[in-house]
């Protein structure tokens, strides 16, 4: 009887060590199937993260101007943006089959995508198109406007002499102007100087002066240009 017993308790124990086991190996295929799924997701995000990213580097996500401005980006790289109505624009084509072809000969020379055409449109006769630059010296000499970028102090040792009167920009608007020694003083601003009647935007900065001629105020990081008849001003945006 004793006997009867030992093996009937022997077979209880041999199937809860089997239950045991079976509960283990199910609870380990539970662990792992939530892994695999953890990283299936992990690796769509990924993926989603560095399409964003190319997209957003390509310039896909960005607001168009509705007059033309010239951006300088956070990694110093300029942006143009420029917008032309004329009646005898032809089509997009015909539009960008021209720029693609000047920016290809002028990489093939200069460098590889130094100049990046990121958008080429035309509606209603308004033609609207979007250049990266590298930096401000290569749209210099691409576009033949003596744009420059830097601190003050280098600014002065190029010879810009900073000889206008500026506006303070405070509180979203333009205060009363001031003296360019009061610019010149703190060599260590920035200064972005445009020979150009377009708006001019520091992309994510606030600009803390800017010179009085022919200027707007826009926004915080941003000012209108107007020319007066054919002369074009050059503005001094000291941020």
């Amino acid at each position: 009887m004793a006997d009867d017993t030992n093996i009937s308790e022997q077979k209880k124990s041999a199937r809860s060590s089997t239950d045991y086991k079976r509960l283990q190996r199910k609870k380990k295929r539970k662990i792992m199937k939530i892994k695999l799924e953890v990283a299936f997701f992990s690796l769509i995000a990924i993926v989603i993260l560095l399409i964003v990213g190319i997209m957003y580097a390509s310039g896909f996500f960005y607001k168009k101007a509705d007059t033309s401005t010239l951006i300088l980006n956070s990694d110093k790289s300029i942006i143009f943006e420029e917008i032309e109505k004329n009646d005898e624009l032809s089509s997009k084509k015909e539009l960008s089959s021209y720029i693609k072809g000047i920016v290809k000969e002028y990489n093939s020379e200069n460098g590889s995508d130094l100049v990046k055409v990121q958008d080429i449109s035309v509606k209603n006769n308004k033609a609207y198109v979007r250049i990266k630059y590298k930096d401000y010296k290569t749209y210099a000499d691409f576009t033949g406007h003596d744009v420059y970028f830097g601190t003050v102090k280098n600014a002065l040792k190029k010879g810009y002499d900073f000889e206008t009167s500026f506006y303070p920009v405070k509180s979203g608007k333009f205060g009363a102007s001031v003296e360019s020694d009061k610019i010149t003083s703190s060599k260590k601003n920035k200064v972005l100087i445009v020979p150009e009647a377009v708006n001019i935007r520091v992309d994510g900065k606030k600009v803390k002066y800017v010179s009085t001629d022919g200027t707007k105020y826009v926004s915080e990081d941003e000012v209108g240009v107007e020319a007066s008849g054919d002369t074009e001003p050059t503005v001094y945006v000291i941020y």
